[in-house]
C-alpha cells in the first residue's frame, strides 16, 4: 500500500497538471503556430508595401523576407512585410509570439515586432548613425510616438509580448524563463487590430537581406471584434511618421489622443485623424520649413460639424447638447458686444478672469464671445498649443454653458455636469470630478467626425 500510494499521487499530480495547462489553452482566444503552412484567412490579411519583401507560411512558420534591394513604395518612407489582423480587439487584452532571425547581419536597419495600434514590442537592429548613442541591437517598446524601455541584446531569438489593462499598455520580452517589462505607458482603450511584421525605412537600411521567422502566436486575452461588429465605432492607428515628432513634443495623448485614421490626404495636406483632433502637415506651403511651428496644424472640424449640423451628443456618450445646438449658439446674434473699457482692438481680460474675444480674425472690435478664465489659461499653454490659442484652437463660438452628459466607463455609467465651451478647432470641457490634471480637457471631436462622415477618413 506504501508503494502505490506514491503512484497514485504522482498521476493525480500529472492530471493536474494537464489540467491545468488544458484550461490555460482553452481560454485562449486564439492561436495560430502556423504548422499547416496555410496563412487562416479569416484571422489574418497579408502585409507586403514594398519592392523586395515576401511572406510566407513554409516550415510551419511564418517567414519573412527583405532582401537588400527592398525599397518603399513610392510616395512612402516605409517598406512592411507581415500579417495584420482581420479583426480587432476590445478592452484589455494580453497576446504574444515567438520570433527567430534567420538571416540578421548587425546593424541592418530592420525592426521586428509585434505590433498593433497603440504601437509596437521590437527587437531593432539600427545602422550606424541612427540612434546616436543606442546599442544597434536592443529589445524596445514604440508607444504614443516614442521608443521606451531600450535594452541591448545578441539574442537572434525569442519572444515578444504585449499586454492593456484598462488605459494602460506594457511592453515584454522574455529571458531565462520570465517576462522582462520594458515600459507601461498610458494609452488610449480604442479598438485595435494587431500585426506580426518586420519593416524599415530606405533611409535607414543597411541594404543587406534579412530574413526571420514568427512562430506561435497567442491572444490570450481580448474580445475579438470582426466583420460588421465593428464597423460603426473608429479604431486605434499608431501614430504616422510626419507627425510622431509633434505628437511626443506636445503632449499627444493630451491634446490629440489616440490615431483613429492612417495617415490620408486632406484638403490637399498630409493628415491623420485623433479622437479630439485633425492634424494636418503644411510642409508643402510657402515659406514653410521643416522645423517651422507653422508646419503642423489642426483642422476646423468642429465648424464643419456644427454647420452641418450633426445630432451627435457633444461632451459625452449622451449629451443634452449637439451639434446642431452648438450651430444655434453660434448664430452671429447670440455674440456679445465689446465690454466697458475695451481698447477697441485685441482680447479683453474683465476683472472676474474671463476673457473677451471679438469674432474676427484680426481681432479687431467686434461682438464675439466671453472665453472662462481657466479655459483662457489652458489654451494659452505653450507646452500644449504651440502656435498660439488663436491659430490652434481657433475663435470661440459659443460662450461657456453646462451640459449633462453620460460617460461610459468600463466600471458602467456616469451622468456628470460639465461645463463646456466650443471654438473652431476644438471643444474645450471642464468636469470636476475627471481625475486631477484631465478635468479641463479636449472633447473627442475627432471620433464625433468619424461617426458624422465615416468616408472621410477612409
Amino acid at each position: 500500500m506504501k508503494r502505490i500510494m506514491p503512484i497514485i499521487c504522482a498521476i493525480l499530480i500529472a492530471v493536474l497538471l494537464v489540467t491545468q495547462n488544458s484550461v490555460s489553452l482553452a481560454q485562449a482566444v486564439y492561436t495560430d503556430d502556423f504548422n499547416d503552412n496555410t496563412m487562416d484567412t479569416a484571422h489574418w490579411r497579408l502585409m507586403d508595401d514594398g519592392t523586395g519583401v515576401s511572406v510566407a507560411e513554409v516550415n510551419q512558420r511564418l517567414e519573412v523576407t527583405i532582401a537588400s534591394t527592398t525599397k518603399a513604395n513610392p510616395g512612402v518612407r516605409m517598406f512592411i512585410a507581415g500579417y495584420t489582423s482581420v479583426c480587432r480587439i476590445r478592452g484589455d487584452f494580453d497576446m504574444q509570439v515567438d520570433y527567430q532571425l534567420l538571416d540578421w547581419p548587425v546593424a541592418n536597419g530592420i525592426k521586428v515586432g509585434l505590433g498593433s495600434g497603440l504601437g509596437a514590442v521590437e527587437r531593432v537592429s539600427f545602422v550606424p548613425g541612427d540612434n546616436p548613442g543606442v546599442p544597434r541591437e536592443v529589445y524596445l517598446a514604440d508607444f504614443n510616438a516614442s521608443s521606451q524601455g531600450t535594452i541591448a541584446t545578441t539574442e537572434l531569438g525569442g519572444k515578444l509580448r504585449m499586454v492593456r489593462t484598462g488605459n494602460t499598455i506594457s511592453g515584454y520580452y522574455f529571458k531565462d524563463g520570465n517576462w522582462v517589462l520594458l515600459t507601461t505607458q498610458p494609452v488610449t482603450t480604442l479598438d485595435i487590430h494587431y500585426s506580426l511584421g518586420a519593416w524599415g525605412y530606405d533611409a535607414a537600411f543597411s541594404q543587406k537581406t534579412v530574413k526571420l521567422a514568427f512562430d506561435n502566436f497567442a491572444l490570450n486575452q481580448g474580445s475579438l471584434l470582426c466583420g460588421s461588429a465593428a464597423a460603426s465605432d473608429p479604431e486605434s492607428f499608431a501614430v504616422a511618421d510626419d507627425f510622431r515628432d509633434y505628437y511626443h513634443r506636445y503632449d499627444g495623448l493630451r491634446t490629440l489622443g489616440g490615431g483613429i485614421s492612417a495617415r490620408l490626404i486632406r484638403n490637399g495636406y498630409p493628415s491623420q485623424y485623433f479622437e479630439k483632433a485633425v492634424l494636418e502637415d503644411h510642409l508643402s506651403d510657402p515659406g514653410i520649413k521643416p522645423n517651422s511651428i507653422d508646419r503642423y496644424q489642426y483642422g476646423l472640424l468642429v465648424d464643419e460639424l456644427q454647420q452641418a449640423h450633426s445630432r451627435l451628443p457633444v461632451g459625452g456618450d449622451t449629451s443634452n447638447v449637439t451639434y446642431e445646438t452648438l450651430a444655434q449658439l453660434a448664430d452671429p446674434s447670440l455674440r456679445v458686444a465689446p465690454p466697458s473699457g475695451y481698447p477697441g482692438s485685441g482680447v479683453y481680460m474683465l476683472a472676474d478672469g474671463n476673457v473677451f474675444v471679438p469674432f474676427t480674425a484680426d481681432l479687431h472690435g467686434a461682438p464675439g464671445q466671453l472665453v472662462l478664465g481657466s479655459f483662457w489659461a489652458y489654451i494659452n499653454n505653450p507646452d500644449l498649443f504651440p502656435r498660439g490659442w488663436l491659430r490652434d484652437v481657433g475663435l470661440p463660438i459659443s460662450g461657456a454653458f453646462y451640459a449633462h452628459v453620460t460617460k461610459n466607463f468600463p466600471t458602467g455609467k456616469a451622468e456628470r455636469e460639465i461645463i463646456v465651451q466650443a471654438f473652431q478647432r476644438t471643444i474645450i470641457t471642464y468636469d470636476p470630478l475627471n481625475p486631477q490634471g484631465w478635468q479641463i480637457e479636449r472633447a473627442n471631436i475627432g471620433t464625433d467626425y468619424f461617426k458624422a462622415f465615416p468616408q472621410r477618413l477612409q
